[in-house]
């Protein structure tokens, strides 16, 4: 995964981020609403990190993620689509390859 902060001109690479198979190639990720008092959006990924296959949302460019679902919650980790709303932050739909579409919200 690659940033830019100069409207594309350069792009650095995300070091810490959810992966396929040890691979970014073939990550589901999408876009969502910013958290209240950020500027950038979302990002909510699909994809294993630390060896945790999971669905993952990070508020900070991907410096830090946090897990979003949990251990009863994994619909066969077959994670095919996954974006957030661009209207509600931390609502965050998965489309998962025959197991339906779901979507979460931020427990409060």
């Amino acid at each position: 995964m690659l940033h830019s902060a100069d409207g594309g001109k350069t792009f650095s690479a995300m070091t810490n981020h959810p992966t396929v198979n040890g691979s970014p190639a073939g990550l589901d990720f999408g876009f969502g609403k910013a958290a209240p008092g950020k500027t950038f959006p979302a990002i909510y990924v699909g994809g294993a990190l630390n060896g945790l296959t999971a669905i993952w949302r990070s508020d900070d460019i991907g410096a830090t993620w946090i897990r979003i679902n949990d251990d009863q919650h994994q619909y066969g980790t077959r994670y095919r689509c996954v974006t957030g709303d661009p209207r509600i932050y931390g609502r965050v739909y998965v489309g998962t390859d025959g197991r339906g579409i779901l979507y979460g919200d931020i427990a409060r």
